[in-house]
């Protein structure tokens, strides 16, 4: 009636190991996407901040002035641009404020990029720096 197990006696010993590495393989994917998702998250604030800080910047006279152009000095920009990318300073991180005209709206738009480095995937040859972009956009609004 009963089965006979002695042919079995060693699938523990060849299954366990195999079990560990897909649970060490399934970490190491999981520690790399969170180092990419952080450095993803990183650069969002950095351009967020950014696009906040250079709609802030507008000249307020030529804001309203509907007769002349949108004055921004680019020097403000440049600068404000160097201070959030310095928020992401472990990225490596680059960003770029620009201020253009869609109808008669301003339109400003950050532009960061940045490395993030991950741990594990060198092991299976892929490079371990990861690079990572993103923009923000701001509408402003007469009103």
């Amino acid at each position: 009636m009963g089965r006979d197990r002695r042919h079995e006696d060693g699938n523990t010993l060849i299954l366990m190991p195999i079990g560990v590495l897909i649970v060490l393989a399934l970490s190491a994917i999981a520690v790399d996407s969170a180092l990419v998702y952080r450095a993803q998250s990183e650069l969002d604030a950095a351009a967020a901040g950014l696009v906040n800080d250079a709609a802030a910047a507008v000249d307020q006279a030529s804001f309203f002035d509907t007769d002349t152009g949108i004055v921004i000095d680019p020097s403000t920009l440049d600068t404000l641009a160097r201070r959030h990318a310095a928020v992401a300073d472990d990225l490596d991180a680059t960003c770029r404020a620009t201020v253009t005209t869609t109808g008669d709206e301003p339109v400003v738009t950050a532009d960061c990029t940045g490395t993030a480095r991950t741990i594990f995937r060198g092991v299976v040859g892929a490079a371990t720096d990861v690079d990572v972009t993103t923009t923000a956009t701001a509408t402003l609004r007469r009103g």
